[in-house]
């Protein structure tokens, strides 16, 4: 599978990762919409010289828990597919927060952040709102933030989108992007 096709992290599997390297619990949207914002991603991330990464919305991240405590995680996780109304388009000062989708807050959301943190014992690495990153860094050339609302008009933005898979992923600060991994993935409902 070529990893620079759209939706390709979506199905890509790794199982090969060494404990304790760092590890997220990400929301993954629903097949037919991940495919549309990881071409987004890629359309993107060149303006930045930034890797590309899997569209994802960040449960808990930065975890320095064992792959198999967040698998136990994984698989006690009791929560229905999410929706979110998409809130706007934003930009900030933080590396992984760039340039983004803002989502409005669900409660279901709170809820399974508070059950993650409760069973991964810490609250490090909770996402501090509802988001979808479509970029990462700062662009190499300031101008470029128009030519995002050019791209964003362009892509068809919904006005809901839908988490329907929970997944346990290879990434944090301390590893390249370029080196995250989804490693497994749990279907809501």
């Amino acid at each position: 599978m070529n990893p620079m096709a759209p939706g390709a992290f979506v199905t890509e599997l790794v199982e090969d990762v060494a404990p304790h390297a760092g590890y997220s619990l990400w929301l993954l949207p629903e097949i037919a919409w991940a495919k549309r914002l990881d071409a987004l991603v890629m359309q993107l991330a060149p303006s930045f010289g930034c890797p590309v990464f899997q569209a994802h919305m960040t449960v808990q991240g930065d975890l320095g828990v064992s792959q198999g405590a967040l698998e136990a995680v994984l698989d006690s996780a009791r929560c229905i597919p999410l929706e979110f109304e998409l809130a706007g388009v934003e930009t900030s000062e933080a590396y992984f927060r760039s340039f983004y989708l803002r989502l409005r807050d669900n409660p279901a959301f709170r809820s399974l952040q508070t059950q993650v943190s409760t069973q991964t014992g810490t609250a490090v690495g909770l996402s501090p709102y509802p988001h979808v990153s479509l970029v990462y860094g700062e662009p190499a050339d300031p101008q470029l933030k128009g030519r995002w609302r050019e791209v964003l008009a362009s892509a068809g933005l919904p006005v809901t989108l839908r988490f329907d898979r929970l997944a346990l992923v290879r990434s944090s600060r301390k590893v390249p992007i370029g080196q995250w991994a989804v490693l497994r993935t749990q279907r809501l409902g």
